[in-house]
């Protein structure tokens, strides 16, 4: 949990300090550095549902996977979608 924190705050920190690009989908959107680049070519990637940023000195990356699922609450039948 304190690396998924670290690497926000990270992110978080590098949003603030400059230029900024935007990815528009139908389920999400979000804006990363202008430095940091999306692997395309992972045989993997996904815009949807799984992707990467990878830091300018390719040292550091962030993974994102995405659900698009219901949530279920601690009582039987009840389901909240995200």
């Amino acid at each position: 949990m304190r690396i998924l924190f670290t690497a926000i705050v990270i992110l978080w920190l590098s949003l603030n300090s400059q230029g900024q690009k935007k990815i528009d989908r139908q389920g999400f959107s979000m804006k990363y550095p202008t430095g940091w680049n999306i692997d395309t070519a992972d045989e993997d990637y996904d815009p949807d549902a799984l992707f990467s940023l990878d830091s300018p000195d390719g040292d550091n990356m962030i993974m994102f996977v995405l659900y698009d699922m219901a949530l279920t609450d601690e009582k039987p039948g009840k389901s909240v979608h995200c």
